[in-house]
Order: C-alpha cells, then structure tokens, then sequence
C-alpha cells in the first residue's frame, strides 16, 4: 500500500529536502514509522507520546484528522497525507 505524504518546510531537513515522499502503512502511525525507518528522525518530530504533535495538523485527502484517535487513522492506497504546522498569533 502507496501513500503519499507532503511534508512542511521545517520537516524537510530530515527528508533531505524532499517536499512529497512515499510510504506504505495501514494506519497513521504505521506510516509515521515506515517514513522514520526511511529518514531517521522524522517520526519524532511529528509524533509526541503516541500522538501527533499539538502544534501540527494531519490532513488525509484533504480531511482533517482529530486527536486523540489521529494516530490510528486508517489509511488506505493512494491516500495523500499532508502535515502542516498550526498557524495562529494575534
């Protein structure tokens, strides 16, 4: 199973400088542990205690993904996962 995972510009240093990458999962963090067994280091800046990170967002197909069941999203081939950090100020 191919999923496709557009990763934020401050990630990208630890994908090499890679914008889109490919992973294969069942669930969100399935893939999260496939995309740190490819690039190192990556798993443990989006995921924190099991869950993602609370200043990250997770959208699968453009569908945003609510913690605290985010992590065990379920995926499926040809999803597209996006990971944008959280906006906000004042």
């Amino acid at each position: 199973m191919s999923v496709r995972v557009r990763i934020p510009a401050f990630l990208q240093e630890c994908t090499g400088g890679r914008e889109v990458i490919e992973g294969r999962a069942g669930t969100l963090a399935d893939l999260i542990a496939d995309l740190d067994r490819q690039y190192p280091g990556l798993g443990d800046r989006i995921l924190e205690h099991g869950g993602v990170r609370a200043f990250l967002h997770v959208f699968v197909n453009d569908d945003g993904v609510v913690e605290p069941k985010a992590a065990h999203t379920t995926l499926k081939d040809g999803d597209e996962v996006m990971i944008l950090p959280a906006i906000a100020g004042g």
